[in-house]
C-alpha cells in the first residue's frame, strides 16, 4: 500500500491532550455526525495542534494536518447542546466551522491520553494501492480514522463503536498493513 509518511512519524509519540473535532454541515442529529476527527497535542511537540482526518480532496486518503490552535474549545459535556443548537431555530451561524471538544479527561479516552503510539496500521482494500484509513495502536486502546460520506469517521475501543468499516466491504476484502518506523534511532528505541 501507498506510504503515509506524515502519519508514520507518529510512531513512538505520546498523546498529551485529545480533542474530538466535529463539522456537521447538514445539521444532522448529533449521533449521525457527518465529519468527526481527532485533534491532539503531542508531549514531544506541545506547540503544534494536529488533526487526524480524511483528505477532502478525494474523501479517501488519510491525512494528518497541523492546524492553528482553536480559539474556542468546548468541554465534552457541552456536546449535545452545541450539536443541537439552532436545529429548531432560525439561526444561520451555528456549526459553520469546526467545533472542538476537549476529551482529555473523559473516561472513554483515558487509555489514549498520556499513552505512547506503539504501532500504526494502514487500512485498505485488497489489490489497491491507496489506503483509506489508519488504525493507531496504544497499549490498551486504539484509534481508527476512515472516510465518511462528508469527511471522516473515528472509532476507539469504547467510542463510536458502530462497525462502520463494514460499509467498505462492498469494494472488496478489507486488509491492514503495518507501518514501519524507519527513522534514525528507531531500532535503538526498540532494542534499548
Amino acid at each position: 500500500m501507498q506510504e503515509l509518511p506524515e502519519i508514520k512519524k507518529l510512531i513512538g509519540q505520546t498523546i498529551k491532550s485529545l480533542y474530538v473535532v466535529i463539522h456537521n454541515p447538514n445539521y444532522q442529529e448529533p449521533t449521525n455526525v457527518a465529519d468527526i476527527a481527532f485533534g491532539f497535542i503531542l508531549h514531544q511537540k506541545p506547540n503544534q495542534f494536529f488533526v487526524l482526518t480524511t483528505s477532502l480532496e478525494d474523501i479517501w486518503t488519510p491525512l494528518l494536518k497541523t492546524v492553528p490552535f482553536p480559539e474556542l474549545i468546548h468541554n465534552w459535556g457541552e456536546f449535545d447542546a452545541i450539536m443541537s443548537r439552532g436545529k429548531d431555530d432560525d439561526e444561520e451561524d451555528y456549526l459553520i466551522d469546526y467545533e472542538y471538544f476537549d476529551v482529555s479527561d473523559v473516561k472513554e479516552f483515558s487509555d489514549i491520553v498520556n499513552s505512547e503510539i506503539l504501532e500504526i496500521f494502514k487500512i485498505g482494500i485488497i489489490d489497491t494501492e491507496e489506503p483509506f484509513g489508519v488504525r493507531i495502536i496504544f497499549k490498551n486502546d486504539h484509534i481508527m480514522s476512515f472516510p465518511s460520506s462528508d469527511g471522516n469517521m473515528i472509532e476507539t475501543k469504547t467510542f463510536n463503536v458502530n462497525n462502520n468499516l463494514r460499509h467498505f466491504e462492498y469494494l472488496g476484502e478489507i486488509i491492514t498493513e503495518k507501518m514501519i518506523d524507519n527513522t534514525p534511532g528507531f531500532f535503538q528505541r526498540l532494542f534499548s
